[in-house]
């Protein structure tokens, strides 16, 4: 299940029970965020994500115990079944939830470096960037889809970005990893967003 929230920099959230239930490194994370904008954005998804599962498992916040995997992944401690992922950027706060390993990203389309591009992108897929007729959306839609599956990993799950990768074509979703399968969409706004989940693991 996946919640989006538009514009969450507008959104004064107080958060009961929130400080208490997310992962000290994230607390203080957010804790030392200094543009307000961005902390909004991250207690946004962190809030989303507490009514997801309240919702889905019927688990209150109280009743929530998250913690983190050695790799920094945040999970549910006592419920295996619950996995989830959060991800924020300006002008969007998201969550997803499932039952299998799921990552999520989202991404604001904007102008990019294609040295960065280049950095992280194989052959095929900037040859589809630069083919394309709206670039900075394309190398979005790839950086969302790489960041999503690593997010489900919890790692980055071989030596390279690049070995990540994809095929060209906007409804193109097949991965160069077995097991993962993917939904991405572009949400009003200039948003690309990007859901994996590992079919086995």
């Amino acid at each position: 299940m996946l919640m989006l929230i538009k514009e969450p920099e507008l959104l004064d959230l107080k958060a009961p029970g929130i400080e208490r239930i997310v992962p000290e490194k994230v607390r203080q994370k957010i804790q030392a965020i200094k543009h307000k904008g961005e902390r909004s954005r991250s207690r946004a998804a962190w809030l989303a994500l507490l009514f997801l599962i309240r919702d889905r498992y019927g688990i209150a916040a109280e009743d929530l115990d998250i913690t983190e995997d050695e790799f920094g992944k945040p999970y549910c401690t006592g419920h295996p079944s619950i996995n989830f992922s959060i991800s924020h950027c300006e002008g969007l706060a998201a969550c997803v939830t499932d039952g299998g390993k799921v990552g999520l990203d989202v991404e604001k389309i904007r102008p990019f470096d294609m040295r960065v591009a280049e950095r992280v992108c194989s052959c095929e897929e900037l040859e589809g960037i630069i083919r394309s007729k709206d670039p900075s959306m394309s190398f979005f839609r790839y950086w969302a889809l790489k960041e999503s599956c690593i997010k489900a990993f919890g790692r980055l799950p071989c030596d390279s970005v690049k070995k990540i990768s994809f095929g060209t074509g906007p409804e193109n979703t097949e991965c160069s990893l077995k097991n993962t399968e993917f939904l991405v969409f572009e949400e009003p706004g200039g948003f690309i967003v990007s859901v994996c989940r590992l079919t086995a693991i």
